[in-house]
């Protein structure tokens, strides 16, 4: 799933969990659910921010190259 969606999973679970027609069992799986998308969102967002590095720093260095051929 993509970023995008696993903020809306999460967005329906909370929804669905706060629900008090929803049993405790339900309740219970629905969180367990919760926490595994969590991890997937939390691993997917580690990514981003190392390719963002990863770009800034090869931005920076062409900058810097063409600073230093100036």
């Amino acid at each position: 799933m993509t970023l995008e969606q696993n903020i809306k999973k999460l967005e329906q679970i909370a929804s669905k969990i706060s629900d008090e027609e929803v049993s405790l069992e339900e309740s219970l799986k629905l969180f367990e659910q919760g926490v595994l998308v969590s991890e997937q969102t939390l691993s997917a967002i580690a990514a981003c921010e190392g390719k963002i590095t990863l770009l800034k720093e090869r931005a920076d260095a062409l900058f810097e190259d063409e600073e230093d051929d100036g």
